[in-house]
């Protein structure tokens, strides 16, 4: 599919806008499992697929946002803390 330039536009501009939601979520979340957007108990295999999905989307390499890092790291952390557990 072909995809117009102002439909390019749009949907550049809500991944943007999801971005910020998922970079904010991440970096205020006060636990583990917050910040995974799971709740609390999830079984660990699926906040290790979470994770994996969080981390190729937030790593630095792959996002230009200016707290991307910060979020991969917060999102990092979460991971081992629950996986430690």
């Amino acid at each position: 599919r072909v995809a117009v330039e102002g439909e390019a536009a749009a949907e550049a501009t809500i991944n943007t806008i999801e971005l910020d939601a998922l970079v904010a979520v991440v970096t205020s979340a006060k636990e583990p499992y917050s910040c995974l957007g799971l709740p609390t108990g999830t079984p660990q295999a699926v906040c290790r697929k979470r994770y994996l999905a969080l981390a190729r989307r937030l790593h630095p390499d792959k996002t230009m946002h200016p707290l991307g890092a910060q979020a991969f790291a917060a999102l990092e952390s979460a991971f081992r803390s629950l996986h430690s557990a």
